[in-house]
């Protein structure tokens, strides 16, 4: 059992135990203003609008949509960071030496810590094969 299976097992069945991902998005209302400007979203806007704007008051129903919207950005945001936090662009980029010096008062230099990091990563994608 791979030790992210373990960390997941004991969250999700110990009731008493609770990990919460909070999401912020900086300049979230202007990222949402922008893409309602977009043409492509003004066309879908108004498609939904005349599929179901009969049945609902039009605000409504553009509250509905915005929540929509901010669903499929939040999930884009969420598949960038997962595609950022790849081993090789941890390795590549300096923000992982940033956040190791600054979130855990890191004392390595960036070349060994990026040496250790690495080393970690093979041995566990080694045991996680047994």
């Amino acid at each position: 059992m791979g030790i992210f299976f373990k960390i997941k097992n004991l969250f999700s069945n110990n009731k008493d135990e609770k990990l919460y991902l909070h999401v912020r998005i900086e300049g979230f209302e202007d990222v949402l203003v922008k893409v309602l400007e977009d043409e492509k979203v003004k066309e879908f806007w108004n498609d939904v609008k005349k599929l179901y704007g009969k049945n609902v008051d039009e605000r409504e129903l553009f509250k509905v949509f915005k929540f929509y919207l901010s669903v499929i950005i939040t999930i884009d945001v969420l598949e960038r960071t997962k595609t950022f936090m790849r081993i090789s662009n941890l390795l590549d980029n300096r923000y992982s030496y940033a956040f190791y010096k600054e979130q855990f008062n890191g004392k390595l230099d960036e070349k060994k810590f990026k040496e250790l990091v690495e080393k970690i990563w093979d041995y566990h994608s080694y045991i996680a094969l047994r």
